[in-house]
């Protein structure tokens, strides 16, 4: 598989996923953003999910080299699963509509790779558009690589716009999970039951936190537990999972009861974990 990877000559067997609802002006930045890659071979899929603005139409105008899927709002975790399935290449890079891929992305990712891990990542520099904060994920001071399940157990510290991963753990693993919350976390979850991450410690991803992005969160403290439960089922199913985990989630749960309806973001929600020792 590797050996199609070609440094000299630039080529990269490597597909980029965009899912995308209602983004018809960002989608627009973080498309060309994969343009502006190092790498010059990448096929790009944007997967409109049950858009009801000009997110089709922009796209197809903008961009007729992209290769433009449609779905009837299945969410971001199908929708991604439905971009892999249509992508031709061996690796599968993932960006959401509102996010943005600085151009050292792909070649930073593709280094990793070629060190023999089959699943890369790396720091996303997070901008907070409600409060002006700034931040990264993973924290640089306590990045991880290689074993990262009791990482993960503990809290999401990847962003899907930050990963790469060979097509053959994506399938082996059962690609994302439904939901519009947590889809990303039961994923990796799974994958690093099998997998062994590699890091690489560049700033790779810009992510954009505002109104209508996933990660603001006032008003979903269902959808929040829902996605807490579905990880502590995804736990459950391993036998790498320690009952201190399990109990961990279950207090999480308890929080979100408790104070998720002070929260604005998923940041808020990280803090507030921190503060209770859970994390």
């Amino acid at each position: 598989m590797f050996s199609a990877w070609k440094h000299k000559d630039r080529t990269l067997n490597a597909s980029c996923i965009i899912p995308a609802k209602n983004r018809e002006d960002m989608v627009i930045d973080a498309v060309e953003s994969v343009l502006i890659q190092t790498l010059e071979e990448i096929e790009i899929i944007v997967v409109n999910d049950g858009s009801t603005d000009n997110t089709a139409e922009n796209v197809r105008s903008a961009f007729p080299q992209v290769k433009l899927i449609s779905t009837p709002g299945i969410g971001p975790g199908p929708a991604r699963n439905t971009g892999a399935r249509a992508a031709c290449g061996e690796i599968l890079m993932f960006l959401d509509s509102d996010d943005i891929w600085l151009s050292n992305h792909a070649e930073a990712l593709l280094k990793t790779l070629r060190k023999g891990y089959q699943v890369a990542y790396g720091v996303t520099y997070n901008i907070n558009c409600m409060d002006g904060s700034r931040f990264h994920i993973p924290d640089l001071d306590n990045a991880a690589s290689g074993d990262c399940f009791s990482q993960l157990a503990r809290w999401c510290f990847i962003v899907p716009s930050s990963i790469a991963i060979t097509r053959k753990a994506f399938e082996t693993t059962g690609g994302f999970a439904a939901g519009s919350m947590g889809e990303d976390w039961n994923f990796f979850i799974r994958l690093s039951d099998r997998f062994h991450f590699g890091l690489t410690r560049e700033i790779i991803t810009i992510r954009r936190l505002h109104r209508d992005s996933l990660c603001h969160i006032p008003g979903r403290t269902d959808q929040l537990k829902k996605a807490v439960t579905a990880v502590r089922q995804a736990l459950e199913t391993s036998r790498r999972t320690s009952p201190g985990d399990i109990e961990r989630l279950i207090a999480v749960e308890r929080l979100i009861t408790e104070e998720g309806h002070k929260w604005q973001t998923v940041q808020d929600w990280y803090t507030s974990m921190t503060r209770q020792g859970l994390l």
